[in-house]
Order: structure tokens, then sequence, then C-alpha cells
């Protein structure tokens, strides 16, 4: 299994339970989150709330947040480390030899990836071996080897600062979950052209219209916590732009908030956001400022709520209430 994801994980764990012998080869240790730390816990607690995305610092911070990430940082660091310690201590990652190099609140920097049930078990009980910082050089076929020798993968290990290691594992089946890349190639090559940008990443307002370009729109098109939510916040939102009930900023400003979200997104999450469309760990803060463009922000008392409890779909119903009492249907003709 070549990948260290979610899903890598998950197929690891499937295929230990009838494969002779299963390996990860994982270019990058990551944080993994149980689905109840402590086995008590739901990870909804630390993750779906408002207070959880607080903890990772927004490109415009306000209100509480303010606070978190000024005079209240060191109690925002012991929240975070607190966390790395049980997740540490849980999932036996020291016993294992497999801690992140990277503190937890880098989990938040390229993807926020759950434990899978029973992975750790298997590689403490050996039925999953794990090879940290190492990546595939090739694959050589029993055909180029001597006769009834099998098939093996040659690996490079890195140990440090000392020279790469170079290993050879057995190998008849290989699995690659090494994630996906955004792209549209039904698009033409020139309109492709006018969406991204040099290096492939979407330039789109609000990660939902790209600058310029009437009829089109993307939803659902970003990662997110909740992806549903998301989606159908974000129809509102396309639905309010397409009967021009809400007015965009002139298309200078839209790219030069385009610029700014990239330029922010790229630092924060050192390269890896799925071409600028990734909007984890701040779903939440997506859904307010679409809520804020219709002028359909939530009431105070559920928002205060949400600091503390998982985000509950059902307190979003009242927007799409509102949001067809405001307009008549023959508006959307």
């Amino acid at each position: 299994m070549i990948g260290y994801g979610k899903s890598a994980c998950d197929v690891a764990q499937a295929a230990s339970t009838v494969a002779a012998s299963t390996t990860v080869v994982a270019r990058e240790l990551i944080w993994k989150v149980p689905k109840k730390l402590m086995n008590v816990l739901n990870y909804k607690y630390l993750l779906l709330t408002r207070l959880g995305e607080g903890l990772f610092k927004y490109r415009k911070i306000k209100g509480f947040e303010k606070f978190l990430h000024g005079v209240g940082q060191p109690i925002r660091n012991t929240m975070l480390a607190q966390v790395q310690r049980i997740i540490t201590k849980q999932l036996q990652l020291k016993k294992l030899n497999l801690i992140p190099k990277k503190p937890f609140e880098t989990i938040a920097r390229s993807t926020v990836s759950l434990a899978t049930d029973g992975f750790y078990r298997s590689v403490a009980s050996g039925r999953i071996q794990v090879k940290p910082n190492s990546a595939v050089l090739r694959i050589v076929p029993s055909a180029e080897q001597q006769s009834g020798a099998e098939s093996v993968a040659e690996l490079s290990v890195s140990s440090g600062d000392r020279t790469d290691e170079r290993i050879r594992i057995p190998v008849d089946t290989i699995i690659c979950g090494t994630g996906w890349t955004q792209s549209v190639p039904f698009f033409s090559e020139a309109l492709n052209q006018q969406i991204t940008d040099a290096d492939g990443n979407f330039r789109l307002y609000r990660l939902m219209v790209p600058v310029g370009i009437p009829n089109l729109a993307f939803n659902g098109y970003n990662s997110s916590f909740f992806s549903q939510l998301n989606c159908e916040i974000g129809a509102l939102w396309i639905a309010s732009v397409m009967n021009n009930s809400l007015s965009l900023p002139a298309q200078a400003h839209q790219n030069q908030l385009v610029d700014l979200r990239l330029e922010w997104i790229q630092q924060f999450t050192e390269g890896k956001h799925s071409k600028g469309t990734n909007i984890i760990p701040f779903s939440i803060h997506h859904i307010d400022e679409l809520l804020a463009d219709m002028k359909l922000t939530l009431p105070l008392s559920v928002r205060l709520k949400q600091w503390l409890l998982p985000i509950d779909p059902r307190d979003f119903a009242v927007v799409t209430q509102r949001w067809f009492n405001r307009y008549q249907p023959n508006t959307l003709e």
C-alpha cells in the first residue's frame, strides 16, 4: 500500500486480514485522530465545533479568535499539545515509532485524517508493517530476476542526516492510495487557462465562481468537513448570484481577493491545498462568509452554541426557509 491517508490505511487494514503480509509505504507520517479520544470523547467535539476550528489561525480573525491567537495563545497551545499527548498514548505511536515529525497543529495543513479502526493494533501485532519516510524507487518483476524469485519493490528510506537506505520487499499486489488531482479536463484548454493559474490552482471567487466568466459556477468542488452542508449553502449563494440579488465586487477586487487567498493557503498548507480548493479546517468560516454575503447570518445564540457543540445541519434549515421567503418563484425565472 502506497500512502498513509485515511483511504490508504482503510484498505491496508482490510487487506491485512487476508494477505500473507501487508506493508504501508509512507512518504511522510501525518497525525491521525481517533474517532473517540481516550475512548470517550467523540472527535466531533474537537474538529467539528467553532472552538476546534478557531484553534487554527484563519486569514482574518475576529472576536474570540483574536484572543486565542493573541494573549490567549498559551491556552490554545496547551490545548493542542494535550490533544497530541492523548493521541500519541492512545494509538501507541511512540512504541510503534510512528510519531510524525511535525506538531499536531499541522494536521490542518494538508488533510485531517481519522485513525482507521484496528489499524494500529494490526501494526502492533505485526500484521501491518509501516515504512515511514520512504518512497518506491522501482518495481523489479520476477521475470527480471533469477528463476523462481518473487517480484520485489525497491524502497528508498530516509533516515535523517544519513544517506538514504535502500531496501527490498517482496510484492505481488500494489495499491496506490496517493490521492487525486483537481482538474476539469472536459473543459477546453482556453477555458482552463482562464479559470486556473500557471500552477493549475483554481481562481474562484468565494471558491464558487471564476472571475469574469458568466454562467459557470463550482459547487461541492472543495474539500470540506461538512460536504453536504457546504453544498446547500453554496447552492443558495449561487442562486442569489443568478437572480441578481447578490452583487459581486468589481472584477479587479475579486482578483485581488483570490490572489490573497491563494497566497495565504499556499503558506498555511505548505502547498497541499488541492489546487486552491481546500477549505479544511475552515469549513464553518466558509459557510459564514457565504451567509454574510446573502445577509442570512445565523442568530448569535446559535453561533454561540456551535462554539462548544458539533455543528448540527438542522441549525441551518432556517437559512433555506428565510431565503425562499425572501424570493418569490417568479424572481428565479
